[in-house]
């Protein structure tokens, strides 16, 4: 009996999920179409809003994070993540792309950004945190950051800057 509670908990947390994700596409669709850009320099890091942004991040040499398990149809990769910072010294991270992981798990090694760059995307919460199981980051021999899931608090102590409740899809 408890275990078909259990699943059956499950699945309503699943189709929540479901209806939580349609919303935000929506809510994406709306963003881009009329991109009526706020600035970088300011945004409110309490939101939970998608707004389309633009301005000058300083990408910082901080490790780069991978989203592990993420997957693009049939294959199975990573999200990419770089910490930068606004002109005020709002740190945030930034989404940019995913990658392939080939079956053998030898993650991939991305170039860092540098520098002050000029970029413009969605703001955006982050990918769901999923089921809490072990710890959310590990960090990787070349000093990346891999994580099993978005953990917003354990990302903020691992790169020593608070971060919003929101990352930024280039």
């Amino acid at each position: 009996m408890l275990i078909e509670l259990a699943l059956l908990r499950l699945g309503f947390w699943q189709l929540s999920r479901a209806q939580e994700k349609q919303a935000q596409q929506q809510q994406a669709s709306e963003v881009l179409e009329k991109r009526q850009a706020i600035v970088l320099q300011g945004f409110d890091p309490t939101s939970h809003r998608i707004e389309w942004a633009q301005g000058e991040l300083r990408f910082l040499p901080a490790p780069l994070v991978l989203l592990d398990n993420q997957r693009r149809e049939q294959t199975v990769g990573v999200s990419v993540y770089q910490l930068a910072m606004s002109s005020d010294g709002q740190a945030l991270l930034v989404d940019l792309g995913w990658l392939p992981v080939p079956g053998n798990r030898q993650m991939p090694k991305p170039r860092a950004l540098e520098g002050l760059l000029s970029v413009q995307g969605l703001l955006m919460p982050p990918p769901s945190k999923g089921l809490a199981m072990g710890p959310a980051l590990t960090e990787q021999a070349d000093g990346s950051l891999l994580l099993t899931r978005f953990d917003n608090k354990a990302l903020s102590e691992s790169l020593a800057k608070p971060l919003p409740e929101r990352v930024l899809r280039l």
